[in-house]
């Protein structure tokens, strides 16, 4: 697991991009980037946002941008 939270993300996806975006948040490691992949995958494809602690907090804000809405549906 050090290895891993050592590991500096080399990529970005448009997942984490937006991810990223959405909660005004910067994500250094490939663990979190890998952690938010899953989210995405378990949750924004799945239309489970209710269930989901991130997807009540952009939801319950007065406005969503449109990527996020791209990739969730």
């Amino acid at each position: 697991m050090k290895f891993y939270d050592s590991l500096k993300s080399n990529y970005e996806n448009e997942i984490t991009k937006v991810m990223q975006t959405e909660l005004n948040i910067k994500i250094n490691s490939e663990k979190y980037k890998q952690g938010m992949i899953h989210l995405h995958n378990y949750y924004c494809i799945k239309g489970r946002c209710d269930e989901c602690d991130i997807g009540k907090f952009l939801y319950n804000r007065d406005f969503v941008n449109e990527p996020l809405k791209i990739i969730i549906y």
